[in-house]
């Protein structure tokens, strides 16, 4: 068959590119132990840079400080309402309402990663531009 006509099958059970659904060959126990160690790692990881820059006082003042956190607050909440998602085998309105709920904490870790970069951009232009400061192109 060719790669066109090969029937797209979603899991959820990784982590991975949609690319890698439609090559055969991957096998999916091993995508799925990836995902859940590196899931694992990065909760840990995200739960000590959220903790230390909101504890840190003088760190807690600056407002992109403040997006960090909210970046990572809700990457936090995404992985970790993916990690219950992928250990529990309960079909129905569970399932359906726990992705719901993991698209919705990616959907506000990429919203809140646009508004890093617009700070960023702000920050850079800024800094560069001799003329109104309230322009940003």
């Amino acid at each position: 068959k060719q790669w066109y006509q090969r029937r797209v099958r979603g899991t959820r059970l990784h982590l991975t590119s949609f690319s890698a659904l439609l090559l055969p060959g991957y096998d999916d126990y091993v995508l799925s132990i990836v995902s859940q160690i590196g899931a694992s790692i990065s909760i840990v990881c995200l739960f000590l840079t959220a903790s230390f820059l909101f504890l840190v006082r003088c760190v807690r003042e600056c407002l992109s400080t403040k997006i960090h956190i909210n970046f990572s607050l809700s990457l936090l909440f995404a992985l970790i309402f993916f990690m219950i998602n992928t250990n529990t085998a309960v079909p129905g309105l569970f399932c359906r309402a726990m992705a719901g709920i993991t698209h919705y904490f990616f959907l506000c870790s990429f919203l809140w990663m646009a508004v890093e970069g617009v700070g960023l951009y702000r920050a850079v232009v800024l800094v560069f531009t001799t003329g109104s400061s309230r322009t940003f192109l």
